[in-house]
């Protein structure tokens, strides 16, 4: 085997150090995008039905060179149902995103998504009856 001059090691050196921070950012990039978007999801959730429902997803998968995201067993439950009228259960098999730009997303604070498709979803409408009393 032949050994490298200085300059390739230095070469070498520098093409590690890069792939290195390429693979941190990465794992930082999935960390903040898969943990953190349940978060901001339950969040918004949250803060647009005044506190009504709640969201969870099981698995969040995705592509940043395909700039997709697959979130997989979405629920949507309400979480006081004796104080309302009706209330929904959605429950969400698969969802897919394609999001327009990672960069808006990351350092915007903004998703824009360019298509949506959901697979199987189930929606169930619970109506409550209020029984009326008679006085006699």
């Amino acid at each position: 085997m032949v050994n490298p001059s200085p300059r390739q090691k230095k070469w070498i050196k520098w093409i590690l150090i890069l792939l290195a921070i390429r693979f941190i950012v990465g794992a930082v990039l999935y960390y903040a995008i898969t943990y953190r978007f349940k978060d901001i999801a339950a969040f918004i959730v949250e803060k647009e039905s005044k506190g009504t429902y709640a969201f969870n997803a099981d698995h969040i998968g995705f592509s940043l060179s395909k700039k997709n995201m697959v979130l997989k067993n979405v629920t949507l439950v309400c979480k006081d149902t004796s104080n309302v009228a009706s209330h929904y259960d959605i429950k969400i098999p698969e969802a897919y995103f394609s999001i327009a730009s990672w960069t808006d997303l990351i350092f915007h604070k903004k998703l824009v998504i360019d298509s949506l498709a959901v697979t199987a979803p189930t929606l169930k409408v619970h109506e409550h009856k209020i029984r009326e009393q008679k006085h006699v």
